[in-house]
């Protein structure tokens, strides 16, 4: 930051008065590591959980199975970096620059249609690297333990975890995705509906024995992607309703329709 912006710190903490005027994305971050955390938290519980000297609560096989799941999706995460920051942004900016410049509907239309097709294209690379990831994953898993020396009674919840960690990235990819598209509500209700499944179906899972850790991270993951998927086909389809009318302040709230946002709205015909 000091290399890129050599200038003396003025105000430092002056971005504190914008988490009030984004308060909904300050909370999707908050809740999204809760979320992420809340079935680690449960599984401390666990039977087989220990306390440590210290007085810190865990349980190792669990913490240890899904930290190793977890590094499975760091290759599709940096993928999904590189995907949405060239060939998803060009489409985005295509759009949104064509709207500014008073474009035909077909114009915006045919712009629409890319921003969809760049997002099936991210999304195939998405799905088949992470799904070879997960597949190599699952099926070297014993040979993979043995090599690193890790106890054979984290291998099952290794397993479902890596399962768990594919619809998880997926689902986080979509909510980045909505991002771009100022759905912050919709965001924040999606983030938590991941914290509220994913403690509530761990608790489930906990109460139902050994075999069953780590199925209910699996579960949330799972319902957390559907909503996601479904919310984001439903506003795609619709991108250009939102655009013009869901996000128009001025037709939100028609006392603020004056002459000056009539000259201000974008000419269609």
């Amino acid at each position: 930051m000091y290399a890129e912006y050599p200038y003396p710190v003025a105000n430092p903490f002056r971005f504190g008065g914008y988490f009030r005027r984004y308060w909904e994305l300050a909370l999707s971050g908050f809740v999204y590591n809760a979320a992420i955390w809340v079935d680690k938290w449960v599984m401390w519980f666990a039977p087989e959980g220990e306390i440590q000297r210290s007085g810190l609560i865990s349980y190792p096989d669990y913490d240890s199975a899904m930290f190793l799941a977890y590094l499975s999706i760091v290759p599709s995460i940096a993928a999904f970096v590189l995907s949405i920051e060239t060939d998803f942004y060009e489409s985005y900016l295509r759009f949104y620059k064509r709207i500014l410049h008073h474009a035909s509907f077909a114009e915006i239309e045919e712009a629409h249609h890319g921003i969809v097709s760049s997002i099936l294209r991210g999304a195939r690379m998405f799905v088949v690297l992470q799904g070879s990831i997960c597949v190599v994953a699952i099926l070297t898993a014993p040979r993979l333990f043995t090599l690193l020396g890790i106890n054979f009674a984290q291998i099952g919840m290794f397993r479902i975890g890596v399962l768990a960690a594919f619809f998880h990235v997926l689902f986080l990819a979509l909510s980045i995705t909505l991002s771009y598209f100022d759905l912050r509500l919709t965001t924040l209700r999606l983030q938590l509906l991941f914290l509220v499944t994913n403690g509530i179906f761990s608790w489930c899972t906990l109460q139902m024995g050994f075999s069953y850790y780590g199925y209910g991270y699996f579960l949330s993951a799972v319902t957390t992607f559907v909503a996601t998927f479904l919310a984001v086909a439903y506003y795609l389809n619709r991108l250009p309703y939102q655009t013009f009318v869901v996000s128009n302040a001025s037709v939100r709230d028609p006392r603020r329709l004056d002459p000056v946002s009539l000259l201000k709205m974008p000419n269609l015909s």
